[in-house]
């Protein structure tokens, strides 16, 4: 499998759960310079090695983990990402972004942050004119990039990106249920089960309410059709 061309070290799991561990060098890399605290025998300024130290004590907090959605196969609807760090984050502004990789449009963002498990969990949601009522995302493949000088000020690391690899899974297909990038006869039944059926009824199920009405009717159903018997392409 490829891996992603950075200092990280990925493997995709079909839960869209990504978990790596950071290099060994950069840990050996951490050691060697928490070693070189002023001493008789380091050649360095002792002012320089002890910023150099301090730095090395810092923890490093990267990402270990992307859900897409509720964690499942479905991809009919995308209406967030879960992205998991191993320490505590307090993200800005410019910590996150998402682009569609057809257009190249920007995603709005908003998100929350759960630090109850003693690290950050931060739930992504989307809104703006690649959503649909503001909830799920338009058809598409996507990518999101997580910029570490952003993520806090005690923080380090590189900037991770995830969705640049079909492997991810980072896309949304309206009627695609079990993420095989197509809409066929299995999805079509699992639509017609649902079919008449809001938001109160035993049965309903919100991966085919399009326009995101409690309803599943008509107009999910217009919708269903462009996609039926079609797929979408990995965009490389």
């Amino acid at each position: 499998m490829k891996k992603h061309p950075t200092a990280l070290s990925v493997r995709a799991k079909r839960t869209n759960r990504l978990n790596y561990k950071p290099l060994e060098n950069r840990q050996l890399l951490a050691a060697d310079l928490t070693s070189a605290a002023p001493s008789q025998t380091c050649d360095l300024p002792a002012s320089v090695a002890k910023q150099i130290t301090e730095v090395a004590r810092k923890s490093v907090v990267d990402v270990t983990g992307v859900t897409v959605g509720d964690g499942t196969d479905n991809r009919s609807m995308v209406e967030s990402l879960t992205v998991s760090f191993n320490g505590i984050v307090n993200p800005e502004a410019e910590a996150f972004s998402v682009i569609n990789r057809e257009t190249g449009d920007s995603v709005d963002l908003n998100w929350t942050v759960d630090n109850s498990a003693g690290f950050s969990n931060v739930e992504i949601r989307f809104s703006g004119s690649q959503t649909i009522n503001d909830g799920s995302l338009v058809d598409g493949n996507y990518e999101l990039t997580v910029r570490a000088d952003f993520l806090g000020s005690d923080t380090s690391g590189t900037d991770f990106v995830f969705g640049n690899l079909e492997d991810d899974d980072f896309y949304r297909f309206f009627g695609d249920t079990n993420s095989d990038r197509s809409v066929d006869v299995l999805e079509l039944l699992e639509l017609r089960n649902t079919w008449t059926l809001s938001g109160t009824d035993d049965g309903f199920d919100s991966r085919f309410d399009h326009n995101k009405d409690d309803s599943v009717n008509l107009f999910d159903l217009l919708s269903f059709r462009l996609n039926y018997n079609e797929s979408l392409e990995w965009v490389g």
